[in-house]
Parts: C-alpha cells; structure tokens; sequence
C-alpha cells in the first residue's frame, strides 16, 4: 500500500504543477511517508494529501497499517521473532 501511495501522490503532483500548493504538500507527504514509524505519523499529512494534492492518495495514507511502514529488513526480521516464539525447542 505504501508504494500505491507514493504513485497516487507523484500523480497527484505532476497534475497539480501549475500550482505550488500540490507541489509542496506532495513533497512534505512523500517525505513523511518515508520517515513515519507509526501510522499516526501520518493522520495530519493524509489530511493535507486528501484536500490539497490527490484524493486517493490521501486515503491510501489515511488507511495504512504499522506493517505496511515497516522495511523488507524490519519485516523479515519481525516474521523471524515471530517464528521464533511459536517454535518450542525440545
């Protein structure tokens, strides 16, 4: 869902050109999107992505879970523990 954001959100900045609102919002939401550890992070900056920039764009940030924020790394790493913890060593 997060790449589907980035998309929407380029799209919604290269229609919106011809202003500077849809430009620096879709920046600022991009940048955001690469930097937020919690969905929270993003409720504000979807906010401002749904009114200014792309509508669906800002939905996708509004509805995007904490797995999907998360990196390859961060996820295999997560599923490892997981396992991890559901294996009884004999």
């Amino acid at each position: 869902m997060k790449s589907a954001a980035k998309i929407f959100i380029i799209i919604g900045i290269c229609v919106g050109f011809w202003s500077i609102v849809p430009l620096v919002v879709g920046i600022i939401a991009l940048k955001r999107l690469e930097s937020a550890k919690k969905s929270s992070d993003l409720v504000t900056i979807g906010i401002l992505t749904l009114l200014f920039c792309t509508r669906i764009g800002g939905i996708l940030l509004l509805c995007m879970r904490e797995d999907d924020l998360l990196t390859f790394e961060e996820r295999r790493a997560k599923e490892k523990e997981e396992n991890k913890d559901s294996n009884p060593i004999i």
